[in-house]
C-alpha cells in the first residue's frame, strides 16, 4: 500500500549521497511526497526533490550519470562535484588532509611548532652571530604574519558558494517554468498545484537563531538562496548573506528537520513521517581529554536526531551508512553510482524491517 509522507533529509556532506538512495527506495516503494524538509547536503536533495527531480535525475545508479552535467550545461565550470567548491578545491583537500591525520589535532599543532623550532634554529647556525635577533625578530614576525593569514582565510572561509548557487537557480528555472527564463523560483511556488510543501533550515549567525525557509515564513525567497545558506559548512564555505544577515550550515542547529512538520501533521495525523540521516559510526579512537573536540563537533553536527524525531504519529527513521567521508567530493562517477544503489538496497532493507 502507498503511504503518503512528509520526508526530512539531514545534512552530512558528501555523505549526503545516502539522501539519493533513499529518495530512490521512496519511489519503489510509490510513497507520494506531502513535503520535504532538508538541511545542508539535505537541502539540496530536498529541493531538487520537491522541484520535480527524480533519483535517478540526480545520481543514476544504473549509468553513473549525475544532476552534474544539467548543471555543466548551464555553467561548463561545473563539471565534477569538487567544481562546486568555486575553483577552490585544492583547498578543501588540504583541509581534509589535515582532518584525518592519525593523530589529534594538538598534537599535530604542537609538532608543528617544534619544526617551525628547529628549522629557525637550523637557518641561523647559518649565519653570523651578530645577526642572530634580527633573524629571530624576523622569522617570528613572518611565522606570525603567515598564521594570521591563514587564520583570516580560514575564517572568511575557503571557497564561495556562489557559482553552484546560481547555476542551481538557473537549473530550477529551466525544470518547473521553462517557457520562463527570466523567472526565478520561490519558496512560494511549492506546496500548490501538485507540488510538495518545502522547508529548508539554516543557522542565522546575525540572529543568534535557527532560520526556516518555508512557503508561509519566507515566500519571496528565491530557493537557491535558501539552499546556499544552508550548506554553507563554517571554515569550507564563506558565510551566505540574504538581506543583512549572515547564514550558515543549518546543521549547527537541525541536522534533521522532521519537527518542520508540525503543523501539517496536525491537519494530516495519518501521514508517515520519514526521516532520513547518515547513520553514525562510533568512534573507533580512544577519547580523553585531550583529543576530544574532534569528536564534539561530529556530535553537535549528528547528535541531534533524536530529538528532532520526536513527533507524534506515524513515523520511520532510516539511519543509512556510506563509505564517504566528510568532504570526500572527489569520488569517481562510478563510485558514486554504486553509493547509491547500496544505499538504496539498505533503505528498502529497513523499511521493510520497520514495517
Amino acid at each position: 500500500m502507498a503511504h503518503r509522507a512528509f520526508v526530512a533529509f539531514s545534512g552530512g556532506g558528501a555523505k549526503g549521497i545516502v539522501h539519493v538512495g533513499a529518495l530512490k527506495a521512496l519511489e519503489l516503494r510509490n510513497v507520494e511526497i506531502l513535503g520535504v524538509s532538508g538541511t545542508s547536503a539535505g537541502a539540496i536533495v530536498a529541493a531538487l526533490a520537491a522541484s520535480g527531480f527524480r533519483a535517478d535525475d540526480i545520481v543514476d545508479g544504473a549509468t553513473g550519470s549525475t544532476i552534474l552535467r544539467e548543471l555543466s550545461i548551464i555553467d561548463p565550470r561545473l563539471r565534477r562535484a569538487v567544481d562546486l567548491f568555486g575553483g577552490q578545491w585544492w583547498r578543501i583537500r588540504l583541509l581534509r588532509a589535515v582532518l584525518t591525520l592519525p593523530m589529534p589535532l594538538g598534537w599535530t599543532a604542537f609538532l608543528t611548532w617544534v619544526a617551525l623550532l628547529l628549522l629557525g634554529w637550523g637557518l641561523q647556525a647559518l649565519l653570523p652571530s651578530s645577526v642572530t635577533f634580527l633573524f629571530w625578530l624576523g622569522y617570528w614576525l613572518i611565522l606570525g604574519i603567515a598564521a594570521f593569514v591563514i587564520s583570516r582565510v580560514a575564517l572568511g572561509g575557503l571557497s564561495d558558494i556562489r557559482r553552484f548557487r546560481d547555476a542551481l537557480n538557473r537549473l530550477l528555472q529551466r525544470k518547473m517554468f521553462p517557457d520562463e527564463a527570466e523567472r526565478t523560483v520561490l519558496l512560494e511556488d511549492f506546496g500548490k498545484e501538485g507540488r510538495p510543501t518545502l522547508k529548508i533550515v539554516s543557522a542565522n549567525l546575525s540572529q543568534h537563531s535557527l532560520h526556516l525557509f518555508s512557503p508561509e515564513r519566507t515566500p519571496k525567497m528565491p530557493l537557491a538562496d535558501a539552499v546556499a545558506a544552508s550548506v554553507c559548512l563554517p571554515v569550507v564555505f564563506s558565510p551566505w548573506q540574504i538581506a543583512q544577515d549572515l547564514h550558515v550550515d543549518g546543521g549547527i542547529v537541525s541536522n534533521l528537520p522532521a519537527w518542520s512538520f508540525d503543523e501539517e501533521r496536525e491537519l494530516d495525523p495519518e501521514a508517515l513521517t520519514i526521516a532520513v540521516e547518515v547513520e553514525v559510526q562510533p568512534e573507533s579512537a580512544y577519547l580523553n581529554r585531550f583529543n576530544w573536540v574532534p569528536a564534539a563537533i561530529r556530535t553537535g553536527l549528528f547528535g541531534s536526531g533524536e530529538l528532532n524525531l520526536r513527533i507524534s504519529g506515524p513515523s520511520e527513521k532510516l539511519a543509512l551508512p556510506t563509505k564517504f567521508g566528510l568532504l570526500d567530493f572527489d569520488k569517481s562517477a562510478e563510485a558514486t553510482a554504486a553509493e547509491v544503489r547500496e544505499v538504496a538496497a539498505a533503505a528498502g532493507t529497513q523499511a521493510r524491517e520497520g514495517a
